[in-house]
C-alpha cells in the first residue's frame, strides 16, 4: 500500500479550517446519521485518532457536520478490486451532501458533537481577552479534548461487510492529519482491510 503525504504550512491549515467552518450548512438543515453500522465504524476508528491515542482526550469534540478530504482520493492500480470500487462509489454518493453526526451513540470514548459554526467562534478575536488567541481559547472552552475530530459519512457495500470512511483531526496550528480508512467486517467485528493495489492518500502537519 502506497501513501502520498501532503504537508500543510500554517496558512494552509488555517485556510482549510476557515473553509470548513465558514461554508458549513446549518445543522438543522442536514440529514442526521442514524444507522448503528456507521457508529460501529466510528467506534472502531475514533479511539485510534490522535486526540485520543496520543493526547489522551477525556472527552472528544466531534465536528457535527461531516467532512471529506477533497484534495485527493484513493485509487487502484489496474482493473482489479471491483468489490472495493463499489464501496468507493458508495462513499462518493453518501458524501455528495453533508450529514449530521448525532450525540449519545457509542463510539468507544466520551464525546460531544459541536457545530462547525460554534467551533469557529473560539477562533474569533475577542478584545476582552486580547492575549488568548485561537487554539488557546479553543482549549479553554473544550479542555482535555485533544482538538477536533472530523469524520465523513461511511460508504458501505450492499451487505455492509466493507466500509470506507474519512477521518481527520485538527489540534493546533501545526498539528493535524487525516486519511481514508478501508475496513471489513470479520465475525461481526470491524478491522482494517489489506487491499492489493490500493493507492491511499493522507495529509499531516
Amino acid at each position: 500500500m502506497r501513501k502520498h503525504l501532503i504537508a500543510f504550512p500554517l496558512f494552509a491549515i488555517a485556510a482549510a479550517l476557515a473553509s470548513v467552518y465558514l461554508h458549513a450548512q446549518e445543522p438543522a438543515a442536514l440529514r442526521p446519521i442514524e444507522d448503528a453500522d456507521s457508529y460501529a465504524v466510528y467506534a472502531f476508528l475514533v479511539p485510534q485518532e490522535w486526540p485520543v491515542e496520543t493526547a489522551h482526550a477525556k472527552r472528544v469534540v466531534l465536528n457535527a457536520e461531516t467532512a471529506t478530504y477533497e484534495s485527493c482520493f484513493p485509487s487502484f492500480e489496474g482493473a482489479g478490486n471491483p468489490e472495493w470500487r463499489l464501496v468507493m462509489d458508495a462513499y462518493r454518493r453518501e458524501n455528495a451532501t453533508k450529514r449530521l453526526l448525532m450525540p449519545g451513540r457509542t463510539i468507544g470514548v466520551p464525546y460531544i458533537v459541536v457545530p462547525a459554526a460554534e467551533i469557529k467562534t473560539a477562533f474569533v478575536y475577542n478584545p476582552e481577552e486580547p492575549k488568548i488567541l485561537g487554539w488557546a481559547r479553543f482549549y479553554l472552552r473544550y479542555p482535555d479534548s485533544g482538538g477536533v475530530i472530523h469524520a465523513s459519512v461511511v460508504g458501505f457495500d450492499a451487505a455492509k461487510g466493507r466500509a470506507m470512511v474519512y477521518m481527520g483531526h485538527s489540534c493546533n496550528n501545526l498539528c493535524g492529519g487525516g486519511t481514508y480508512h478501508f475496513l471489513e467486517k470479520v465475525k461481526g467485528e470491524w478491522r482494517r482491510a489489506n487491499i492489493a493495489g490500493l493507492r491511499n492518500c493522507f495529509w499531516a502537519s
